[in-house]
């Protein structure tokens, strides 16, 4: 009889266990889940706000902010007159990469009277150039494949989304200060003559 007693109430007892076990067991794994999901919850929100303010900044300009604005010296570029008189010497930095040319002088503040951004391409090809986000007035200058001046736009306007073209096909094109040609002499049909220093 004692024995019958015994094994009675283990059996009551055990499902007991069980059960606290398994409640036990639900409310550990119903606690992961909610910091689990509060976790994803801010972790997107955090990310969508800095996804929302690049954006932001990206619509205002168009583009996103440049990777640098101060003048970064690459090469040396002469001046020649059209019957190969030397006339001037700057110092220029580069814009080859797509990046680069995409970007050009946007946002820069300032620029020295000695200093160009000279842009390349691979080849011969029409250009056409605009002044979205440019704070400087620029002298543009359009030069073809044989170091030949081909089109000038002097004096452009900061900030116009005007095109100003080349005439003719050109694999660079350089940008000065505004007035820089007409200081120093430079004309359509003159040369240039170029070289890295870096």
């Amino acid at each position: 009889m004692a024995g019958q007693k015994r094994a009675n109430k283990k059996t009551k007892t055990a499902p007991a266990r069980n059960q606290r076990a398994g409640l036990k067991r639900y409310l550990i794994i119903g606690v992961i889940a909610i910091v689990g999901t509060a976790a994803v919850i801010f972790l997107t929100r955090d990310n969508s706000k800095s996804s929302a303010s690049k954006n932001a900044g990206t619509a205002e300009t168009g583009i996103q902010a440049p990777m640098r604005t101060e003048f970064l010296k690459e090469g040396i570029l002469s001046f020649y007159t059209p019957t190969g008189e030397y006339i001037a010497t700057i110092d220029i930095e580069l814009a080859e990469a797509f990046e680069e040319r995409r970007l050009g002088m946007m946002f820069r503040t300032t620029m020295e009277e000695n200093q160009g951004m000279f842009f390349i391409w691979p080849a011969d090809v029409r250009q056409s150039f605009w002044m979205k986000n440019t704070i400087l007035p620029l002298d543009m200058i359009f030069i073809n494949s044989n170091n030949e001046i081909v089109t000038i736009h002097k004096n452009t306007t900061p900030y116009a989304e005007t095109q100003y073209p080349s005439t003719r096909p050109a694999q660079y094109v350089l940008e000065v200060n505004a007035g820089y040609c007409d200081r120093v002499g430079i004309s359509e049909g003159g040369k240039i003559g170029w070289m890295r220093t870096n």
